[in-house]
């Protein structure tokens, strides 16, 4: 992940444009829930997933957490047995009847 850091320069070894390579360490959540950046959905109600309940779309509201290489963490209001639908857009409106074409149905995974 690209970023900017200030850092004290006091004996003038840096220099404007530099560039390193670092490791950061941040919180380790080893047991979080996540499922994939292009599952989640936004609006003015907040962040949602769709799964498919009794063969029907349906729209699940949720909290996310941190987003970390195309993955989500869902803090609230998901299930790891939940099916997510794997991208959110052109999703049907809920409600809708659908069948899984190949009968296989994933849960999020924990990252």
């Amino acid at each position: 992940m690209r970023t900017e850091i200030d850092l004290s320069n006091p004996e003038e070894r840096l220099y404007p444009g530099m560039y390193a390579k670092v490791s950061l360490e941040m919180n380790r959540r080893p047991d979080a829930l996540t499922v994939p950046a292009d599952a989640v959905g936004s609006d003015g109600d907040g962040n949602f997933v769709y799964t498919i309940t009794d063969n029907r779309i349906t729209r699940l509201a949720i909290k996310i957490g941190l987003t970390d290489n195309g993955r989500i963490e869902v803090t609230t209001g998901l299930s790891e047995v939940t099916p997510v639908v794997a991208i959110v857009k052109g999703v049907p409106p809920p409600g809708t009847a659908v069948s899984v074409a190949d009968g296989r149905r994933e849960p999020p995974v924990g990252a």
